[in-house]
């Protein structure tokens, strides 16, 4: 692979990293995921290609690390709200079928 390519394919995944945290941002989880698909793929196209080993990647590792872990602290956030709120959804129907026993 061309360095040129080697550098497109770090920022193509820069950017798809990027546009996941936004989605995460706005709640759109499904969208989060197909574009984890794709960055999957990248990801693999990568690895064989052995970029990961290569100078270009060294230095940007660490921001591509900081994504991918301020990603996973968006969907892990959200993931805990959308537990909280059917809990809270539980409680709900457990106070309803108590008040049409009571009927």
């Amino acid at each position: 692979m061309s360095v040129d390519t080697d550098i497109t394919m770090l920022d193509e995944l820069e950017g798809i990293l990027e546009a996941q945290i936004s989605l995460a941002r706005r709640g759109k989880i499904g969208d989060v995921e197909r574009l984890s698909e794709q960055a999957g793929c990248l990801v693999k196209k990568m690895a064989q290609e052995g970029i990961s080993e290569s100078v270009e990647f060294r230095p940007r590792q660490e921001k591509l690390q900081e994504l991918y872990r301020r990603l996973v602290l968006i969907v892990t956030a959200a993931k805990a709200q959308a537990a909280e709120q059917l809990q809270q959804v539980g409680q709900g129907r457990k106070m309803l079928e108590t008040y049409r026993r009571s009927i």
